[in-house]
């Protein structure tokens, strides 16, 4: 049975990397070859790479030991609707829903570098979900590829 319009359309990846940044470059790689299965706008690109990258580099430089051979499991499902990001490891235990948001500053001296990707993770992801099962972190970020821009 030839499958669905639906299902023809859906592009997937899933991959474990070693928990090192530079590894963000592969990920990138991948997920830019999921994205050419579907028709993703320049913007939805945009938020696509901006999630993987903020998602990978804290589980990297916060959530995974320095000393250890630890790796980062990622899996991409796109479809015209939408795109799920899941990124899982074994480190630290972190929800990233949980981080406040960062106090405005009052002026240019009191404000830090820094801070802010996760709050643009919640701002740009239509919805985001983690769990905290087998002594592993799982967070999915879900993200339109065709968002309006205002």
């Amino acid at each position: 049975m030839p499958p669905s319009a639906e299902q023809a359309s859906v592009s997937r990846d899933r991959f474990v990397v070693p928990g090192r940044v530079h590894e963000l470059d592969t990920a990138r790689e991948r997920l830019l070859r999921v994205l050419e299965g579907v028709d993703a706008s320049p913007q939805g690109v945009y938020d696509a790479e901006l999630v993987l990258e903020e998602l990978f580099t804290n589980v990297v430089r916060y959530g995974l030991r320095a000393d250890a051979d630890s790796v980062v499991s990622i899996a991409f499902v796109a479809q015209a609707d939408g795109l799920a990001i899941t990124i899982e490891n074994e480190g630290v235990e972190f929800d990233p829903r949980t981080v406040p948001e960062p106090e405005r500053p009052t002026c240019l001296e009191e404000a830090r570098i820094g801070g802010l990707g996760l709050v643009l993770v919640r701002r740009v992801a239509r919805r985001l979900e983690y769990e905290r099962a087998g002594g592993r972190n799982r967070v999915t970020a879900v993200l339109a590829l065709r968002p309006e821009v205002s």
